[in-house]
């Protein structure tokens, strides 16, 4: 089920995200969010790093993901194509599922 959705470039393995919208949490400071995260791009693909991220509907609780190996490459996809999981309760999985890569 998608919740959200960004734009994320990677350069020298340092992720930034922009043009994030999220169908979670409040609206109004969502540039803080991408601004304050610290996410890398590993050699096989993978995100790694921590980003706070709104996983209730209409409050504000951030929770902090903290995404590490946990990834699934894309069967036939092209560099970092894949999902990136991370629990973070029983019953609260968040996956950032990365898409439509081009090199530049």
């Amino acid at each position: 089920m998608k919740r959200g959705q960004a734009i994320f470039k990677a350069t020298n393995g340092i992720v930034e995200l922009s043009q994030l919208e999220l169908g979670t949490g409040l609206k109004g400071n969502l540039n803080r969010l991408t601004e304050d995260a610290e996410l890398y791009l590993s050699k096989d693909g993978a995100i790694i790093g921590r980003i706070s991220m709104f996983t209730m509907f209409g409050n504000d609780r951030l929770d902090v993901l903290r995404f590490e190996s946990n990834f699934t490459p894309k069967v036939g996809g092209y560099g970092p194509e894949g999902r990136n999981s991370y629990q973070i309760r029983s019953g609260l999985d968040v996956a950032i599922v990365v898409e439509n890569c081009v090199e530049n």
